[in-house]
């Protein structure tokens, strides 16, 4: 008899029961929206020393070092506020690549570094999508043909954003 009585029960507040489920379920994704893996301070240290490094790799010196390294500091800021502002990628990397070129461009015409090319191109490789390719590649090999050609048009418009943001900089600076 207490069985039926606690079903009938359960089943008179069912609706009520999933709602609050349903606002638990919602509160609790949330939470899990808003965490971040990385904090704030470790990322930017992370973009500025990748950048730096990157401009080493491709041969830079030390000046180059230096201006990559605040140029990987502008990206975490621009990423940062474009994401807040929730633009899409394409923007976001025409964008980059635009602000990393101007930068170095700038750099060079105030006798810092000699040329842009090794600022430049340590700051992009932030935004280069290494990891897309990489996984199409692998989808292709193991017979996903699908998801692996949209990750490889993925990452050509990735790199074409990158391309056009960083042609229409080389423009813009041609003219000062």
């Amino acid at each position: 008899a207490k069985a039926r009585i606690t079903r009938y029960f359960k089943k008179e507040k069912k609706e009520e029961n999933v709602e609050k489920g349903k606002e638990i379920l919602e509160k609790e994704i949330k939470k899990l929206q808003i965490q971040t893996v990385y904090k704030k301070k470790v990322l930017l240290i992370s973009y500025c020393f990748s950048a730096a490094f990157f401009s080493l790799l491709f041969d830079g010196k030390f000046r180059d070092f230096l201006v990559a390294g605040v140029g990987g500091v502008l990206i975490f800021y621009m990423a940062y506020f474009a994401n807040k502002l929730k633009l899409n990628n394409f923007f976001i990397n025409t964008l980059g690549g635009f602000l990393v070129t101007i930068f170095s461009s700038f750099a060079t015409k105030l006798g810092i570094v000699s040329t842009p090319s090794y600022s430049a191109i340590g700051t992009l490789m932030l935004l280069v999508p290494g990891l897309a390719l990489t996984n199409a590649i692998r989808d292709l090999i193991n017979g996903d043909l699908l998801a692996g050609i949209s990750r490889s048009i993925e990452a050509a418009l990735v790199g074409s954003a990158l391309a056009i943001g960083t042609g229409f900089a080389l423009f813009t600076m041609s003219y000062f």
